[in-house]
């Protein structure tokens, strides 16, 4: 079990040679220095998973102003591995090396448009070797959004042993690995952190969650578990729910729109669970008929509905919703005002202004600061305002800029760091309160995309949006795929969405344990009769076989764009039952693929169902053993789902 370890200077001075006074009170260990500094280490283990999560805070209780608290490592730790030698520099690197496999964020949106393969890398995992005593390797997210550019996840590897290191901050992380001689230190924490306290304040810095696991342990089902039962937002209140099944409705779409469409969903029973409203809903946009087209940008920030097209607030869609079997789940982006709307001319106190990195212009957008106490307000009462008005079971909440710039601008000089840690922790203590006034409520953690997953807030949101690739209506199933396929290596709970209708491959390319479908969402989007029953075949199919998608999972296929192969994913619960989806892609030479599926046992018997075809077949797990499992697709672009269980 790895024991929590940290280190900061304070005035200079490093944290072990400073004269301190340790109390303990169960799982919280308090450093309590002799100016009133106190450093307080909140950790809590996890035995059935050999792991350990801890957090810093910092609190000054003296007077006036503390001593500068500078290069802070949240996790200082050494995780130990045997010592490597290469015998001869001319051979290739084997699993017996040291290593860090990182894996890859968000990037840079215009991708999406252009650039299928870039695109495809998301989420995608990396090996970079660390052998030399001393070497180092540096890693850190761009932008202020905590998976941008890399995701806060690394595994420390060798000889198919090591640990997993999570860092929970939705801001600006660093990660750092060192060679020993005998393992790899690691350092983790802020990117830019170097501050003083006043008299009373106290601040918080990132979290770090490490789990070690052993050669012949499955690592990645391992770690899905641990989120699975102690970071999922479901574990943190107990709900029933940690999942949405949504259907969209682009927000600038009138409300009589929106109540016809949601009729004719009823009408053939298309069991969708939200009506999810999209962007265009709120301000004084004259015409805004898709996300790509109208003036609806330009209001972020009016927070009021759009008089043009919903006339009664929306209580009209929200009726015929209910009356449809739905809740609500509506899209807002609280803490982006654009310059010039009603937020920006009235309440200047708590908005930040930064120019933009680009252009060196003043930006044409404010951040609204959650760290000041006013702002925090306004947002928590223009939340709950809409959460009661429309019932809302889904609070959709974007955040479509990078905000480091605003939190460097705003700093006090010597306190660098200090704006970013308090809008920071005020998100964490938005979603805290939302969720203690609301304990049916679900977030959906938006920033343009998958660009805030970390433990923080997978343990309060759901990434239903995981990436905005979804946002185009032609968007390349098979670069969903991808994303599924590597994303599913840690994380049991995440959502996409599909946009094209009619079409099976691309809506089971997107299948996670969240889903959307947004084949009925613009103004210029139509679904005749044939599309509605298709629709309902896709959302009962989904239904059947949702619950397998946080279970152990298992990858058969490829990890990489590539067109002419195959995709075989495998969801397992337990050895007992499950799921195996595979895709031929639309190049694949091959009508057949031969796995070895994972978690069955060998003194089983399973039967198999496939769901298309309706066929009916078992198959003994010695037999699977020997044999494997062969799955066959006459037709190229085509796909199956098998269903299993044990007999």
């Amino acid at each position: 079990m790895t024991v929590p370890e940290f280190s900061f200077k304070y005035g200079g001075v490093p944290f072990g040679e400073l004269k301190k006074e340790t109390v303990s009170r169960g799982d919280n260990t308090a450093y309590v220095l002799e100016d009133g500094l106190n450093v307080i280490l909140k950790s809590k283990k996890y035995e059935e998973f050999d792991a350990c999560e801890w957090v810093l805070s910092f609190e000054f209780k003296g007077e006036g102003r503390s001593k500068t608290i500078s290069e802070i490592n949240d996790c200082d730790i050494n995780v130990k591995l045997p010592e490597y030698v290469r015998e001869f520099l001319g051979d290739r690197f084997t699993e017996s090396a040291p290593k860090i496999i990182k894996m890859k964020g968000c990037v840079e949106g215009i991708n999406y448009r252009c650039d299928d393969e870039a695109s495809a890398a998301e989420f995608s995992f990396h090996t970079d070797y660390i052998w030399n005593e001393g070497q180092k390797l540096e890693y850190a997210n761009i932008g202020g959004w905590s998976s941008n550019y890399f995701m806060p996840f690394f595994d420390v590897n060798q000889d198919l042993r090591g640990a997993i290191i999570a860092i929970g901050w939705t801001g600006s992380w660093k990660a750092e690995f060192t060679k020993l001689k005998e393992g790899i230190n690691v350092k983790t924490g802020l990117q830019n952190a170097e501050f003083y306290l006043n008299s009373g304040e106290k601040v918080r810095t990132t979290s770090v969650l490490v789990m070690n696991y052993a050669e012949g342990e499955d690592k990645s089902n391992k770690f899905r578990r641990l989120i699975k039962e102690h970071f999922s937002c479901s574990t943190r209140r107990n709900r029933k729910k940690n999942y949405l099944l949504a259907n969209e409705l682009w927000g600038g779409i009138s409300s009589d729109e929106m109540v016809k469409r949601i009729n004719e969903y009823k009408e053939y029973g298309i069991g969708f669970e939200q009506e999810w409203i999209d962007a265009g809903w709120y301000g004084d946009s004259k015409k805004c008929d898709d996300a790509f087209t109208g003036d609806w940008g330009a209001f972020t920030g009016d927070w009021y509905m759009n008089p043009r097209i919903h006339k009664d607030n929306m209580t009209d869609v929200k009726k015929a919703c209910e009356d449809a079997g739905m809740r609500m789940m509506v899209w807002i982006e609280p803490e982006r005002i654009v310059r010039g709307t009603e937020c920006s001319r009235n309440h200047p106190e708590f908005l930040i202004h930064a120019k933009d990195k680009n252009t060196g212009e003043l930006s044409p957008y404010l951040l609204l600061n959650l760290g000041d106490e006013a702002g925090f307000n306004y947002v928590f009462d223009t939340l709950c305002g809409y959460i009661d008005l429309l019932h809302l079971e889904c609070l959709r909440q974007d955040f479509n800029f990078e905000p480091d710039i605003y939190w460097e601008t705003n700093d006090e000089k010597g306190r660098k760091g200090i704006t970013e840690i308090k809008h920071i922790t005020g998100l964490y203590k938005l979603w805290d309160k939302l969720l203690e006034k609301y304990p049916e409520l679900l977030i959906d953690d938006c920033a343009s995309g998958g660009r805030r997953i970390d433990i923080e807030t997978i343990r309060r949101a759901i990434p239903f949006f995981r990436s905005d690739y979804q946002c185009d209506f032609n968007a390349e199933p098979d670069v969903t795929q991808t994303h599924g396929t590597n994303i599913s290596r840690y994380l049991p709970y995440t959502g996409c969405t599909t946009k094209t209708k009619a079409d099976t491959y691309a809506a089971r390319s997107t299948y996670a344990s969240s889903w959307g479908g947004a084949f009925y969402n613009a103004v210029f989007q139509t679904m005749s009769e044939s599309d509605l029953k298709w629709a309902k075949k896709t959302v009962d199919e989904y239904k059947e076989i949702r619950k397998y998608f946080s279970c152990d999972f298992y990858n058969h296929g490829t990890e990489t764009f590539d067109k002419a192969a195959w995709t075989v994913w495998q969801y397992d619960d337990s050895g007992k039952e499950g799921i195996i989806i595979a895709f031929r892609r639309e190049k694949s030479p091959h009508c057949e693929a031969n796995i070895s599926l994972k978690g069955i046992k060998k003194d089983f018997t399973y039967e198999f169902t496939n769901t298309d075809s309706g066929e009916v077949f078992t198959i003994s797990g010695e037999k699977l053993f020997e044999d494997g499992f062969t799955i066959r697709l006459n037709e190229k672009y085509s796909s199956v789902i098998i269903k299993y269980s044990a007999k």
